[in-house]
């Protein structure tokens, strides 16, 4: 069965393994412990780590600074650990009602949605017609990388701070993917403008205003990006190419 474009991503963002490595570790008292790290992700205050088998609840945090962590059982769990890993963002593409229905699904059935990334669609893509080409096809994506936001509570700042910066902190991983799959994409001649969308839940592309979106309150960025396909990607793209 031939594959389209977003299945190559979808595919390198789910395989690519996710891993924070802790530095060190500080413990401040009260099953409160400090993980020193180069590198955060998307990690935040509140979401969840699952580190040796034992789950932690981020308290606070530094992007690419430290994250600080408390066992969710109320114990005292020291962190032993010298590293551990994290799920990469649900990957989702579709219209906004398929996709809402899928999150409403995931949601109901109590699994792990947050943050996650949904490509609404391939607006265009460019391709040329010399078979000595090293790049035959370019898709143009229109990528939302998203999270929840407290509306209620949060400040400007917060959604800043909780959700963007960490945000951008991922898509620069994401372009870490793209740059390790040269045999795939063509890394240097990507082009992308990144757009962020505060209470983003106001508004749908291609849609206009809504009241809501994907029947959550999300803050997050769009990323509209042109990715260059090498000859082997193109030829996952379809059985048979001349």
């Amino acid at each position: 069965m031939a594959l389209n474009p977003i299945d190559i991503l979808k595919d390198k963002v789910e395989n690519t393994t996710h891993t924070v490595t802790i530095n060190s570790v500080v413990s401040l008292g009260g099953g409160l412990y400090q993980l020193n790290s180069e590198y955060t992700y998307y990690l935040r205050t509140l979401k969840k780590v699952t580190i040796d088998a034992v789950k932690y609840e981020i308290t606070d945090f530094v992007i690419n600074s430290y994250i600080t962590v408390q066992a969710t059982s109320g114990n005292d769990v020291p962190v032993v650990a010298t590293s551990f890993t994290i799920n990469p963002p649900l990957f989702k593409w579709g219209s906004p009602k398929l996709v809402s229905n899928e999150l409403i699904k995931a949601t109901t059935k109590g699994d792990y949605i947050w943050p996650y990334i949904w490509v609404v669609r391939i607006d265009q893509t460019k391709g040329v017609l010399d078979p000595a080409s090293a790049t035959p096809e370019t898709p143009s994506f229109n990528m939302l990388f998203l999270d929840s936001a407290n509306k209620q509570d949060w400040t400007i700042e917060d959604h800043y701070e909780q959700d963007i910066y960490t945000l951008n902190n991922y898509i620069d991983f994401f372009f870490t993917i793209l740059r390790t799959y040269r045999d795939l994409f063509d890394y240097d001649s990507v082009e992308y403008t990144k757009t962020e969308h505060v209470n983003f839940g106001d508004y749908i592309v291609d849609e206009g205003n809504n009241a809501n979106i994907l029947n959550d309150k999300v803050t997050g960025i769009q990323l509209q990006i042109d990715i260059p396909l090498t000859i082997t990607a193109c030829n996952k793209l379809q059985i048979n190419r001349l």
